[in-house]
């Protein structure tokens, strides 16, 4: 088995607000490969990883197995969706949970399998699903949602300006051939942003050697993956990160398993949620103030944390990160 190495993001702050101990219960709601996790354990609590990735936990049973074998750690195969269910059991059997983690997003380890399709610096099917057994892909959504849903995913769940000009051109691109791969869609995403052209497609595609079918010139495509390569932002990463939260619906998981959580947690016991883009942060936000007008919790900090000059130096990726942790009474 390949075993990745993972550096988890704001490991210090959430050790000093989650505060592990022997005799302490936690549930790791996004286990990923165990970053987070094995601090905690090392600290002396017991975890409850969940994941609802098996491959994630596959590796995080490698990595954590020492643990394991101490009954320090059990691993469960879920989405946190369902963290409420997950949280009576355990209440039943330890009697008490005294912290939650959430570690929003995707790991390093999706982003850089190229075989999961979250990628639009390597190529891969364009798949995009956390759970490889759900049956919505990226794949889907591209080839087969109308122009105006697809315009409107890309806007709300991508924040992006370009999102009718791109869907636009998707569909004229789809009427002759389906995007089948990662860079297919990335690079020509990049050719739609580029071009003045509102309708990119209509000026690119010529006419193959078969009969009736269409392609996209080697040489334009090459151009544009190159341009959007040199770019600060790749053109195609809000489209990207939309369609990843359509594929696995995720801001509807995330409130579900917020207000699971909220439900779940024992008296003086912490959740606490690191997002990485300001939809996920706000929905944070919006759940965690309406607790605290209930006068059953109180938050720990009124604004975000995000992670200090150095971390930034050994771990870029954690640049968007924000920490809210709230406590309950």
């Amino acid at each position: 088995m390949c075993v990745h190495v993972h550096i988890p993001v704001l490991a210090n702050e959430i050790l000093a607000y989650l505060k592990p101990q022997m005799g302490n219960v936690i549930i790791d709601s996004t286990l990923g490969l165990g970053g987070h996790t094995k601090l905690m354990l090392e600290h002396g609590a017991k975890v409850y990883g969940l994941d609802t990735d098996a491959r994630n936990l596959e590796e995080a049973k490698e990595l954590l197995k020492d643990y394991s074998k101490k009954n320090q750690i059990e691993f469960i195969h879920t989405n946190f969706s369902e963290i409420e269910d997950i949280a009576q059991k355990i209440v039943k059997k330890e009697g008490h949970i005294d912290g939650i983690l959430f570690d929003l997003g995707i790991s390093s380890v999706h982003v850089d399998d190229s075989t999961r399709g979250f990628s639009f610096l390597k190529d891969g099917p364009l798949d995009m699903r956390l759970n490889p057994i759900d049956e919505l892909t990226a794949a889907t959504i591209v080839n087969t949602y109308s122009v105006e849903d697809l315009s409107q995913l890309i806007y709300t769940l991508g924040e992006d300006h370009f999102a009718r000009r791109i869907a636009y051109n998707i569909d004229e691109y789809r009427k002759h051939i389906q995007f089948t791969s990662t860079l297919e869609l990335a690079d020509f995403i990049a050719g739609v942003v580029h071009s003045r052209n509102a309708y990119y497609a209509k000026r690119t595609l010529v006419k193959d050697q078969l009969p009736g079918s269409f392609i996209w010139p080697e040489h334009d495509r090459k151009q544009m993956h190159e341009w959007g390569l040199r770019q600060r932002r790749h053109p195609a990463t809000r489209t990207f990160q939309a369609l990843r939260m359509a594929v696995n619906k995720e801001l509807e998981v995330l409130e579900k398993g917020l207000r699971g959580a909220l439900a779940s947690v024992s008296s003086k016991g912490k959740i606490a949620v690191i997002s990485f883009h300001s939809l996920e942060d706000g929905i944070v936000k919006r759940i965690f103030k309406e607790a605290v007008l209930t006068k059953q919790y109180t938050l720990l900090e009124k604004k975000p944390i995000s992670p200090t000059n150095e971390e930034l130096k050994n771990n870029p990726r954690a640049r968007s990160a924000k920490l809210r942790v709230i406590e309950r009474k």
